[in-house]
């Protein structure tokens, strides 16, 4: 009997593809970005870990 069978890879769940966004942004925060004229704006939300 020649059976054709591969094996089915794990998919991963939505909370599982959360968790390694989760390890790649910071946590809610304000930054301040200070412009060439002098002047600075202030910004809220999540940044990157990476980037920085």
């Amino acid at each position: 009997m020649d059976l054709n069978l591969s094996i089915l890879v794990p998919c991963r769940t939505k909370k599982q593809n959360t968790k390694d966004l989760l390890t790649i942004f910071s946590n809610t925060i304000t930054v301040r970005f200070a412009k060439e004229d002098g002047t600075s704006e202030m910004l809220r939300g999540w940044w990157c870990m990476i980037c920085r």
